[in-house]
């Protein structure tokens, strides 16, 4: 856990870096999403959280990185955007179940935390998914294959949904796998 959030804080204790846009996926399909509470898991830098505040979400961020979510307050605060953040390590962080209308996740995949995400999202809740997939190995060999989402895509893993958008491989190296699924 320590190496994780030292590894994490050395990428983000660089001041020069600029402030990210939200995710295009989650843009393109924001007339999907109403308003509510909302939590992002592995939130970095929080351009997400942001881009969903502004949107009439209450967002709850976590991430292990107190770097990136000083960095993601500062942001708040001067866009006058009140935000929950949360340093947590995902591998233990107890994700509260059935309060969340959305939960969000970009570029962060774990088998073992699809249950706990399934769970928090109330009925008519969406969750919005953007992972590595399988194909990412031919782009990045040394990627651990435990953090990629296996073939068949992230719909499969999420049982007791409307799958909305499904797309197992996505993007330009096909190395993506995105889903946006509302919880029956």
């Amino acid at each position: 856990m320590q190496q994780d959030r030292e590894r994490w804080d050395s990428r983000y204790a660089d001041n020069r870096e600029a402030y990210p846009e939200a995710d295009e996926f989650l843009v393109n399909n924001a007339p999907l999403l109403t308003g509510g509470r909302a939590l992002e898991l592995a939130c970095g830098l929080g351009a997400n959280a942001i881009f969903l505040a502004q949107r009439n979400y209450w967002v709850d961020a976590v991430d292990i990185s107190e770097h990136a979510l000083r960095k993601l307050r500062r942001r708040s605060l001067q866009l006058e955007i009140e935000l929950g953040l949360v340093v947590g390590d995902l591998d233990y962080f107890p994700i509260p179940e059935r309060i969340y209308d959305l939960v969000v996740v970009f570029y962060f995949f774990s088998q073992s935390l699809i249950t706990a995400i399934s769970n928090s999202v109330k009925s008519g809740g969406h969750i919005v998914y953007c992972a590595y997939n399988h194909f990412h190995r031919s782009v990045k060999p040394d990627f651990k294959p435990q953090y990629l989402v296996p073939k068949g895509g992230l719909a499969q893993l999420f049982p007791g949904t409307q799958v909305i958008i499904d797309e197992p491989e996505a993007g330009p190296e096909m190395n993506l796998s995105r889903l946006i699924a509302r919880k029956l």
